[in-house]
C-alpha cells in the first residue's frame, strides 16, 4: 500500500536509499532491438501474447524501411536522453531526494485537499469501433481476423486480430506478417461519423454536455442525472451508478447493434483506466472512497494511464519504474529529473487524482481544451491531395467547434512526409472564426505553399488543428491572455505594417465567387486567388518596407500548452549562420498572417510555433 501523505520523514532517516538503475534502461526484455516499436500487451485483446515472437517479426518486417530507419533514429535520440538521465539520477545525494521527497508531500497535501469524490464520471468506449461496423454490415468478417485501414496504416482491429498482435497504428505490411489471413477493409468516415451521431443522442439523454474525445469514445457526467432519478425515490428504489451505465450501453446496442465497454469512477482519469478493464462488452466500477482509490492504484502498470507512452514509460522504466506505486515510492527522484508540468502529473497519477469537470457551458471555456484537430492518413505516398479531403477535414471542426460555442484565432496545418518527418505551419487569423470555408483557405494556402516550396512534395499524413479559442460570444479564454497582451505589443513595434493589416481585418470575406477576395494591403490591387496575391505582397514589401534590422518577438506554442513570450534580436541579414531564422512574410489573405514554418523529426507533441514580426 502507498504510505500515508501525512507520514512524516523522522529526524533518524538521514539516508534515502536509492533504487538500483540498469545502464541500458529497464529490466523486461521485450525480444526487440527497439524498444519504440515494442507491441504495448497493457491494451485490450492483447493479453497473453507471446510479446517476444511478435515484437521479433514486427522489427523484421521492418527492417530497411523508412519507418523502421526512423523509428531508429528516435530511439537513438531517446537512448541519449535516458542516458542523460541516469548520470543525473547517479549525481544525486540522498539529502537532496529526501528534501525534494518533502516538497512532493507538500504537493501531494494540496491535491488531496482539492481532491473531488462527489462526481459520477462515466467513460463509454466503443469495441473496436470502425471493425464492429464492419463487421456489422458484412456478417462474413465477424469470424476472422480483421482490420479497418490500408497497407500503410490501420485504424482499429477486431479482437480475433489482436491475438495475433495486430493493433491500431500498425503499419497493414506488418500486420501481414503477424496474420497472414489477415481481412483489411478500406475506412468509411462518413459512415462511421453518422453512426456515432446516433450514439451522441444517447448521450445527450444523460448529459446533455457530455464530452465527445472521438467519434467512439466520451466521458459523461451523470451526477446530475442521478440526482434527478433518485430524488423522489425511495432508498430501496435507487438507481445505481453501474445500473445507469448498464442502460446507456443497452441504448446504444438497441440503437446500433453495436457493443461498448465503461468506466465509472470519481474523475475522468481513474473512469478511462476502468473502462478498459472488462473490454468488449462489460464495464467497471471503482468506488469513490481514497482507499479503494489508493488501492486500485498502487499496482496499476504506468502504460495504462492516458498520457503515458513509449517514450516517458521508458524514461521511468530506466529509474526501475514500473507502477504507479513506484512513481510515489520514487516521487522526490522524479521531482529532480522531470519538468514541473510532468512532475505534478506523475504525482497526481500516483494518488489516483484526475480531473473531474470537463464540460463546455455557454458561459465557461472548457480550459483543459487548448485545441482541436483532424487529421487522415494516407494508404502509401501521396503528391496529390485533393482539396476536397482538407475541406473534409476543415468541415470536422467546423461542427466542432459550434457544438461547442467556440471560435478559432489559429488554425495549423500539418503534413507527415514518406520518410516521417512532420512539418507544421500555423497562421494567426486577425478575426476568430468557425466557419468551415475560412479554416479551408487558411489549410490549403499553406498547403499550396509548402508544396510549392518543397519539390515532389510527397505525403503519408494530412491534419488541420485549430487553437487559441474565443468563446462565439468573442470572449477569450485564460489561455489566450497572452494573445492580448502580445496584440498590443505588436501595434507599438509594427507600425506602419500594422496600421495596413488593419484594412484586411474591417474587410468582410463575401461568398460570391465572382467578386475579388484578396486585396493586398499596400497597393491595394485586387485578386481573386490567393496564390497571385502572396508573390505580389512580397514584391511590395521589398520596395517598401524599412530593412533596418528590429526585435522579434516569438510566440512559444509548446506540447506542454503554455504560452510565453520572448524576445530575440534578428540575425544580420550578412549572418552565415546556418541556424538563422527565415524572416517573415505577411500573408494578407483574408486578414491571415502567415507564421514561419519549421521541421521537426518525430512526434509533433514536441514542436513549437514562431512567429517572426516585421520591423
Amino acid at each position: 500500500m502507498l504510505k500515508s501523505i501525512d507520514e512524516k520523514v523522522t529526524d533518524e532517516v538521514h539516508e534515502y536509499h536509492l533504487p538500483p538503475v540498469a545502464s541500458t534502461g529497464p529490466q523486461i526484455n521485450h525480444g526487440v532491438g527497439l524498444k519504440r516499436m515494442a507491441l504495448n500487451d497493457t491494451k485490450a485483446g492483447m493479453e497473453g501474447l507471446d510479446v517476444q515472437r511478435i515484437n521479433q517479426i514486427i522489427e523484421e518486417a521492418s527492417k530497411g524501411s523508412k519507418y523502421y530507419m526512423h523509428q531508429q533514429n528516435q530511439q537513438d535520440k531517446l537512448n541519449v536522453r535516458i542516458q542523460h538521465i541516469q548520470e543525473s539520477f547517479n549525481n544525486l545525494t540522498s539529502e537532496q531526494i529526501v528534501n525534494s521527497t518533502l516538497v512532493m508531500d507538500k504537493m501531494a497535501k494540496k491535491m488531496e485537499f482539492e481532491r473531488v469524490l462527489g462526481r459520477t464520471i462515466v467513460h463509454v468506449d466503443m469495441d473496436a469501433y470502425y471493425a464492429a461496423v464492419e463487421m456489422r454490415d458484412d456478417p462474413t468478417l465477424s469470424n476472422v481476423p480483421m482490420a479497418v485501414g490500408g497497407e500503410s496504416m490501420l485504424s482499429t482491429s477486431n479482437y480475433l486480430a489482436r491475438k495475433f498482435g495486430v493493433r491500431a497504428g500498425m503499419p497493414g505490411f506488418i500486420a501481414r506478417k503477424l496474420c497472414p489471413q489477415l481481412v483489411i477493409v478500406p475506412t468509411n468516415f462518413d459512415k462511421y461519423g453518422r453512426i456515432s451521431k446516433e450514439i451522441h443522442e444517447v448521450f445527450r439523454l444523460y448529459d446533455p454536455n457530455f464530452s465527445s474525445v472521438s467519434l467512439d469514445e466520451a466521458y459523461l457526467d451523470i451526477t446530475e442525472y442521478l440526482e434527478n432519478e433518485n430524488g423522489l425515490r425511495s432508498d430501496a428504489e435507487m438507481v445505481t451508478e453501474e445500473e445507469v451505465t448498464q442502460e446507456i450501453r443497452d441504448k446504444i446496442f438497441d440503437k446500433t447493434k453495436l457493443t461498448a465497454s465503461a468506466g465509472i469512477a470519481c474523475n475522468c482519469l481513474l473512469a478511462k483506466i476502468c473502462g478498459d478493464i472488462n473490454k468488449p462488452n462489460g464495464q467497471y466500477y471503482l468506488p469513490p472512497t481514497i482507499e479503494a482509490i489508493k488501492e486500485f492504484v498502487v499496482k496499476l502498470p504506468i502504460r495504462k494511464v492516458t498520457g503515458i507512452g513509449n517514450v516517458t514509460e521508458q524514461l521511468l522504466n530506466s529509474l526501475n519504474i514500473f507502477n504507479c506505486g513506484d512513481l510515489w515510492e520514487h516521487r522526490g527522484v522524479i521531482n529532480l529529473l522531470f519538468k514541473p508540468a510532468t512532475v505534478s502529473f506523475l504525482l497526481a497519477v500516483s494518488l489516483g487524482i484526475g480531473n473531474s469537470w470537463f464540460s463546455v457551458s455557454s458561459d465557461a471555456v472548457d480550459q483543459n481544451q487548448k485545441s482541436i484537430s483532424s487529421e487522415r492518413t494516407f494508404s502509401g505516398s501521396n503528391t496529390n491531395i485533393d482539396p476536397k479531403l482538407c475541406h473534409s477535414l476543415c468541415g470536422d471542426l467546423e461542427r466542432e467547434l459550434i457544438s461547442k460555442d467556440l471560435k478559432a484565432l489559429t488554425v495549423t496545418l500539418k503534413i507527415k512526409t514518406v520518410d516521417f518527418q512532420v512539418k507544421t505551419r500555423a497562421v494567426r487569423l486577425l478575426t476568430a472564426t468557425n466557419e468551415a470555408d475560412i479554416i479551408f483557405e487558411t489549410a490549403w494556402g499553406i498547403y499550396k505553399s509548402l508544396a510549392s516550396e518543397c519539390k515532389d512534395l510527397a505525403i503519408r499524413l494530412l491534419g488541420v488543428r485549430l487553437s487559441n479559442f474565443e468563446q462565439s460570444s468573442g470572449e477569450e479564454t485564460d489561455d489566450n491572455n497572452v494573445s492580448t497582451s502580445l496584440q498590443s505589443t505588436k501595434q507599438k513595434k509594427q507600425g506602419r505594417i500594422d496600421h495596413l493589416l488593419v484594412k484586411l481585418n474591417t474587410k468582410e470575406v463575401t461568398e460570391k465567387k465572382d467578386v475579388p477576395r484578396f486585396e493586398c494591403p499596400i497597393c491595394c490591387t485586387k485578386f481573386f486567388v490567393y496564390n497571385g496575391l502572396e508573390s505580389h505582397v512580397e514584391k511590395c514589401l521589398t520596395n517598401t518596407a524599412d530593412t533596418t534590422s528590429s526585435p522579434l518577438e516569438t510566440i512559444d506554442d509548446g506540447a506542454t500548452n503554455s504560452s510565453s513570450l520572448t524576445k530575440n534580436k534578428r540575425k544580420s541579414p550578412k549572418s552565415n549562420n546556418s541556424n538563422d531564422k527565415k524572416r517573415s512574410k505577411i500573408n494578407p489573405s483574408n486578414g491571415h498572417r502567415k507564421i514561419t514554418d519549421f521541421t521537426i523529426s518525430g512526434n509533433s507533441s514536441d514542436s513549437f510555433y514562431k512567429t517572426t514580426l516585421p520591423s
